[in-house]
């Protein structure tokens, strides 16, 4: 069976996006699940380079292996939206207009809004584990259309 693809996006693809594709991944191969995460950001910042520390530290309090953790940050692209299956974006408020202006005829029936805030507005830990819940139910929502 062909893997199908969840595509997480926020703004720099560092932090939020970066952690939701390593824990969705290490999650889907333990549950031998047939989709795999990539993740991309709308707005890069040249200085960042790799995932960001608070993503990292959080990760591996997860037991994700760090070969997970790898790579810079990748800018978001037409292709990665059209070959994508599910489309997450991890702040409505931020990446709904950003979004709209970038790619104005995207496939909205595809794509989906968290509410995790940057991390001025939501502290990491509390981000990373909203986000392992959303992850969680995720894993709920494939696996009973799988069913």
């Amino acid at each position: 069976m062909a893997k199908r693809q969840v595509l997480f996006v926020c703004t720099g693809n560092y932090y939020r996006s970066r952690f939701a594709e390593a824990l969705f991944n290490e999650k889907a191969s333990e549950a031998h699940l047939e989709w795999r995460a990539v993740s991309r950001g709308l707005k890069l910042v040249a200085s960042q380079h790799g995932i960001s520390s608070l993503a990292r530290r959080e990760l591996m309090k997860r037991g994700v292996p760090k070969e997970l953790c790898q790579g810079d940050p990748k800018g978001l692209t037409k292709d990665d939206l059209d070959k994508s299956d599910y489309i997450v974006f991890m702040d409505e408020a931020e990446h709904r207009p950003m979004l709209e202006k970038e790619f104005p005829t995207s496939d909205g029936r595809k794509i989906h809004y968290w509410h995790i805030g940057e991390t001025w507005e939501m502290s990491p830990a509390k981000a990373c584990q909203t986000m392992a819940g959303d992850i969680d139910e995720l894993f709920r929502t494939f696996e009973s259309a799988n069913k």
